[in-house]
C-alpha cells in the first residue's frame, strides 16, 4: 500500500512544477517580453522618431504580437522611406532596417513638379522648382500618384531619364545640370546652372558622355569662357562652340 501513496506524491508535485512553470512563462510573456527599445538603422538621426512614431510600434506592446506586415504598410504611408527589414531582438529590441530615399529630378508636368528619386518613384509634388535640382522637361507622363512609379506614354522615356540621372549622379555632375531634355530620344541635351547646353544625342555612352562634359566645363572655367553649347554625342569627344551674336 506504501508504494502506490509514493507514486501519488511524485504526480503531485510534478503537477506543481508545471503550474510554477506556466505561471513563469506568463510573467514573461506579460512582464519581460515588452517592447522597451526601438532602434532605427538607415537613415538619418533626425529622421528616428520620426520612424519610429510612423512604424506604429507602441513602447510596453508584446514582442510575440508585432506583424510585421502592418510595420511595412505602415511605414510605406512616407514615400521617402524605403522599408527593409524589422527584427526582434528578445527579450525587449526591435530593429528597424529602412533605406532613404533623395530626389534626384524634378519632372516638370502641368504647372507643377514631380519629385523623383533614382529609381523613378514619385516623392511629392512641388510648385516650385527646388534649388540646385534638375528640371527634367518634355517627359509625357501618364501616371502622376506620390508613392508610386513614374509612367510615361512615351516608349522608354523614363528609362532614359533615369539613366541620365544615374550617369550624372555616379559622376558627381547631377549638381552642375539645370535641365534635362528627354523631347526627341535621338535630340537629348541638357543645359548646366552655367549656362551652356550640352548635346547627348542619343542615350549610348552616356558615361562617356558625361565624362568629356565634366572635362570641358572645368577647362571652360579655367579658361574663363561662359555660355555656348558643347556637343558630346559621339562619346568620344567634345566640340565647342560659343554663343553665336
Amino acid at each position: 500500500m506504501a508504494k502506490p501513496r509514493r507514486k501519488q506524491k511524485k504526480r503531485g508535485g510534478g503537477f506543481l512544477f508545471l503550474l510554477l512553470l506556466c505561471a513563469a512563462f506568463i510573467a514573461c510573456y506579460m512582464y519581460v517580453f515588452r517592447v522597451k527599445t526601438i532602434q532605427i538603422v538607415g537613415v538619418d538621426e533626425s529622421l528616428y522618431d520620426h520612424v519610429a512614431v510612423l512604424s506604429g510600434i507602441s513602447r510596453g506592446e508584446s514582442m510575440f504580437a508585432l506583424k510585421e506586415n502592418r510595420v511595412r504598410m505602415n511605414l510605406s504611408a512616407d514615400p521617402y522611406l524605403e522599408y527593409i527589414s524589422m527584427t526582434r531582438e528578445y527579450p525587449s529590441t526591435v530593429v528597424i532596417e529602412m533605406r532613404q530615399r533623395a530626389a534626384a529630378g524634378a519632372i516638370a508636368y502641368s504647372g507643377i513638379y514631380l519629385l523623383v528619386d533614382d529609381e523613378g518613384l514619385i516623392l511629392e509634388t512641388t510648385p516650385s522648382l527646388p534649388p540646385g535640382m534638375p528640371s527634367v522637361t518634355s517627359v509625357k507622363v501618364s501616371s502622376a500618384n506620390i508613392g508610386t512609379k513614374l509612367a510615361s506614354t512615351q516608349s522608354d522615356q523614363i528609362r532614359i531619364v533615369l539613366e541620365i540621372i544615374s550617369s550624372l549622379e555616379s559622376q558627381d555632375a547631377l549638381s552642375l545640370v539645370r535641365q534635362i531634355d528627354v523631347d526627341e530620344r535621338e535630340s537629348l541635351y541638357l543645359v548646366t546652372f552655367s549656362g551652356v547646353k550640352v548635346v547627348l544625342g542619343d542615350e549610348s555612352r552616356l558615361s562617356d558622355k558625361v565624362a568629356w562634359m565634366r572635362a570641358s566645363l572645368e577647362e571652360m572655367a579655367r579658361l574663363g569662357y561662359s555660355g555656348g553649347r558643347i556637343d558630346v554625342s559621339s562619346g568620344k569627344n567634345a566640340v565647342y562652340a560659343p554663343t553665336e551674336g
